[in-house]
């Protein structure tokens, strides 16, 4: 997890390759199938009595820049336009790196914990380069403080997979491989930047999203479909593989869409005609997250996670909005930026 604003990660994948684009660790799968309606409770609070003032990086389909409070205002940032030097890995792929005052372009999963360097891999997708050219799959660490990019080949992958990047811990890069077509990322290898050398944990568990020393996955789904959503909550531990149930419901499926600033997993579950965010915060234990009266559960993504910092948790959706949790308050929409999907690039400041 990252430090800091306390990052949270990643996701499943319902549907991959050029069909779906995937940013750099996630693609975007939607949420389980749902038409939201407010799940409402405690009141809301404006931007105005938020009572602190400070910026928020946002990142959008085709933009990036700050949302100022409490005014609730977006300015555009010019210095968010930064690529990585292979095709691109998807959409709202970018985030703000607090150590170095710049942004990146890759997902706040992808930067490690002290904020010095990032990872990406290329190609993001099985099939990305033209038919009959050979491109093995790699993945590259950048070290912000002189640019250089280190590849990486952490063995061979087939030509219809290829090494996908979960996340950058402070013991390393969590990669996964992505097969071609509809399917999600599976296994987990931990690859030392330092050396290259790489440690296969798992080449079965689906891995959505990594906190708390665990990695999170889903299965037993509801209505029989593919990769996806499911209605159990799944934890393995990242020293020793070991799988175990944490979280079951029988009325709804969720996907993991990030962990709070401790490491407990945030879910999205949905089912008939709503919408809920449930932070499971021990084994068998978890609770929806309360929603402001006139505010909305956020429609977060396998790619779209919440970001903590001192504030409280920070929330981008799929529908423009920006909202912020806290256990005063519950989710409170804050602010609207475009109409499509939106990230938190980082801490408040």
């Amino acid at each position: 997890m990252k430090r800091g604003s306390a990052l949270l990660l990643l996701g499943l994948v319902t549907a991959c390759g050029p069909q779906a684009s995937s940013p750099a660790s996630k693609s975007p799968s939607a949420s389980p199938t749902e038409t939201a309606t407010p799940n409402e409770s405690p009141t809301g609070t404006t931007p105005a009595a938020l009572g602190f003032t400070c910026t928020l990086p946002v990142v959008l389909d085709n933009d990036a820049g700050w949302l100022s409070f409490p005014s609730g205002s977006y300015q555009s940032d010019p210095r968010s336009n930064v690529h990585l030097p292979v095709p691109g890995i998807g959409p709202v792929s970018k985030s703000y790196d607090k150590a170095f005052e710049r942004w990146l372009p890759v997902p706040r999963d992808l930067i490690s914990p002290d904020g010095r360097h990032y990872a990406y891999f290329d190609p993001a997708y099985p099939g990305q380069y033209p038919q009959g050219s050979v491109h093995p799959s790699t993945v590259h660490v950048v070290d912000l403080a002189s640019g250089a990019d280190h590849s990486f080949n952490p063995g061979p992958t087939g030509t219809a997979r290829t090494w996908w990047v979960l996340d950058y811990e402070n013991e390393g890069v969590y990669l996964a491989i992505l097969p071609d077509g509809p399917a999600a990322p599976a296994g987990l290898w931990l690859l030392d930047p330092s050396t290259g050398a790489v440690r296969m944990i798992s080449d079965t568990f689906q891995p959505q999203y990594i906190s708390g020393g665990g990695a999170w996955g889903t299965s037993d789904p509801l209505t029989g479909h593919g990769p996806g959503p499911g209605s159990r909550l799944l934890r393995m531990d990242l020293k020793v593989g070991a799988i175990v149930s944490w979280y079951k419901r029988d009325d709804v499926e969720f996907i993991v869409s990030g962990a709070d600033a401790v490491g407990h997993p945030v879910l999205q579950a949905a089912k008939a005609g709503s919408r809920e965010i449930i932070r499971v915060t021990a084994q068998d234990t978890g609770a929806t997250l309360p929603v402001a009266a006139g505010s909305s559960a956020p429609s977060l993504s396998n790619y779209i996670h919440p970001v903590s910092d001192s504030h409280g948790m920070w929330f981008g959706d799929t529908q423009g909005n920006v909202s912020l949790y806290t256990a005063a308050t519950g989710i409170t929409k804050l602010a609207q930026v475009g109409s499509g999907d939106v990230a938190i690039g980082g801490g408040c400041h």
